[in-house]
């Protein structure tokens, strides 16, 4: 199966190191690079990547969402542009493996700190390789046993543009960045999919502050849509953690969202707490 990798980049100053590292670790499935530079300052270039310069900033959902449109190729692995790949040797095998055997699964590499000074993993300093979320849709790290999970980290995983497709894609109406990581793997569990650590790994430098401009509404809208969307009878319980009332936040037109729902959806909400009830946690 071949691969397509796409970054979204807004003035990252490791991305061709990241592209670098991709190319380095290529089984013979890699097929193209594409990076969608969203008006960083100075323009991405690198030889043997395809870079789409965007006219305006558009935010990293959009990025992700139109790097997976331009993909021609049966896998996709959106990645940030600051990672290392630390199984270079391994990490392309294992991914198109697990989705030759089900195209539904969403992959998901485990995770190493990255210090992108020195270029290095630091495995002293594991962060976790699931992930989880609580009532106010905060995004968490959590160890428990088994491959499956939640939710995944968005900096960086893999799915077939098949499944991409089937689903319906990311959810076009959120802005910027925040939320889409939760949204697109609830609705792979809720569709008949799954979500799923696989045994290669990233290194990821974890900013202690984001490039973009993100204002707490365009979060909380983003958020508001997947309780919305997805959290049936329990939406009360999003708002109720939040402090405000249902109504408060707008959150834009989700009918397109709740149209595929209805056509695609094989599981319950309730379903998904039950199945992830040690993980998540929630009281």
């Amino acid at each position: 199966m071949d691969i397509t990798v796409v970054i979204t980049a807004l003035d990252e100053p490791y991305v061709n190191k990241t592209i670098d590292g991709i190319i380095e670790s290529d089984n013979g499935s890699l097929k193209e690079i594409i990076v969608i530079d969203d008006v960083s300052k100075e323009p991405i270039s690198h030889p043997e990547a395809r870079v789409i310069r965007n006219e305006e900033q558009k935010g990293l959902v959009w990025g992700r969402n139109h790097g997976a449109e331009l993909a021609d190729s049966e896998i996709i692995i959106s990645i940030d542009p600051h990672c290392k790949i630390t199984s270079k040797n391994r990490w392309l095998s294992v991914i198109s493996k697990r989705m030759s055997e089900d195209y539904k699964c969403v992959a998901v590499p485990r995770t190493y700190c990255l210090d992108p000074e020195k270029w290095q993993e630091m495995k002293d300093r594991p962060i976790g390789f699931k992930t989880k979320w609580d009532w106010k849709l905060d995004f968490k790290w959590v160890n428990t046993p088994g491959p499956y999970m939640p939710a995944f980290a968005g900096h960086c995983f893999a799915f077939t543009k098949s499944w991409w497709e089937e689903c319906g894609g990311f959810d076009t109406g959120m802005k910027i960045w925040g939320g889409e990581n939760i949204e697109f793997a609830l609705r792979t569990w809720l569709f008949g999919g799954s979500v799923e650590t696989v045994d290669c790994f990233v290194s990821h430098w974890f900013k202690e502050k984001f490039q973009y401009n993100m204002p707490n509404k365009v979060l909380f809208r983003n958020k508001a849509r997947i309780a919305e969307c997805w959290f049936e009878d329990y939406k009360s319980r999003f708002y109720s953690e939040l402090g405000c009332q249902r109504g408060a936040i707008n959150f834009g037109d989700i009918r397109d969202i709740l149209r595929v729902k209805a056509r695609k959806q094989k599981k319950s909400f309730d379903w998904f707490l039950n199945k992830f009830r040690q993980e998540l946690n929630l009281y």
